[in-house]
């Protein structure tokens, strides 16, 4: 990545004075829950805090809008087709899983799309109509390091934009899903790990008329692009048919943003040197990839992001700071 002015001298003062006062600035702060969406007409953005509230920001007037305050997380927010209404996973009271639910803009009317209590329902998209949402459903939680849990056994599923019954659309379960997009010929595309792999990465599938999960991997930039690359977060551009994705490719878990325009070779956006980006979007005019850059980490090493854009030269800026991410105001 091109980073221009990315205040890394106020980010080193900042992560010496956390360390003196102990514990209460930026450097305990966890970003797990942050995540965002672009607007079809990509004039607002939807992102989740990493408190687990929702809020829009409109670029242009710089505007904050709360859309959520409560107790419970709230994230992975995208909005619907025709802009009025965003699906998000939200964590259930009492259990250590998320369900899926539709949140109407204007009157902030919370609809249930998913409810089941044993399952973990995350990462929602949109159709390419908005009549449906593709989601990753999890149904083991099982034990992991350290006493903590995890959840296993992910599926591809789908459930109707107004409510209904989920469906399960692939048979094999994957170790890890990602999110699921629907390309403009009804072409399901995700990234997945299978548990049927010699070596664990992530891979992106294709879904097609006939239904069967089909793994993919696009053109090599060159002859040095790693073979066993991981892939992550597929979104569309605005002919609803070019993929772009996250993927490491170029360095070993150094994380850039590409698009692949099928049998072309593909386009490096945004190259990587802070190790993450991620959730990368589209604007619809391709004239900007909008895109999460991990610019630091707490004292766990965990990433801590800022939003940021890149344009069609690679030229990066800042669009939301780490501390609009962290504790959003006016």
């Amino acid at each position: 990545m091109n980073t221009k002015p990315m205040r890394r001298c106020w980010m080193v003062l900042l992560l010496g004075v956390g360390t003196l006062v102990g514990c209460f600035g930026m450097t305990q702060v966890e970003h797990a829950h942050v995540g965002f969406d672009l607007s079809p007409d990509g004039q607002t953005v939807v992102f989740s805090s990493s408190k687990g509230d929702l809020f829009l920001w409109e670029i242009e007037t710089e505007t904050l809008t709360r859309l959520t305050d409560t107790s419970i997380i709230e994230t992975l927010p995208c909005f619907s087709p025709d802009g009025k209404s965003i699906v998000y996973a939200r964590s259930q009271a009492k259990d250590n899983s998320f369900q899926i639910c539709r949140l109407d803009i204007d009157t902030r009317k919370v609809t249930e799309l998913t409810t089941t209590p044993d399952t973990n329902d995350m990462c929602p998209q949109f159709s390419t109509d908005g009549s449906t949402v593709f989601f990753a459903l999890a149904t083991l939680l099982r034990d992991y390091s350290l006493g903590g849990k995890v959840w296993d056994k992910w599926y591809v599923c789908q459930v109707p934009a107004a409510g209904g019954p989920v469906t399960q659309i692939t048979d094999e379960p994957y170790s890890s899903l990602y999110r699921i997009v629907q390309q403009a010929d009804g072409t399901l595309v995700y990234s997945a790990e299978n548990y049927k792999m010699p070596t664990v990465y992530t891979r992106l599938y294709r879904i097609g008329e006939d239904g069967i999960p089909t793994p993919f991997t696009p053109a090599d930039q060159d002859a040095a692009s790693r073979k066993d690359a991981h892939y992550y977060d597929v979104a569309l551009a605005s002919d609803q048919q070019t993929l772009v994705y996250v993927c490491d490719t170029r360095k070993d878990f150094y994380y850039d943003i590409r698009s692949d325009h099928g049998d072309a070779v593909p386009q490096f956006l945004a190259r990587s040197e802070v190790r993450m980006n991620r959730y990368p979007a589209m604007a619809p005019n391709d004239e900007y990839v909008y895109f999460l850059a991990g610019t630091s980490a707490n004292f766990s090493n965990r990433t801590i992001y800022s939003l940021w854009r890149v344009d069609r030269n690679g030229e990066t800026e800042e669009v939301l700071p780490e501390a609009m991410l962290t504790d959003p105001v006016p």
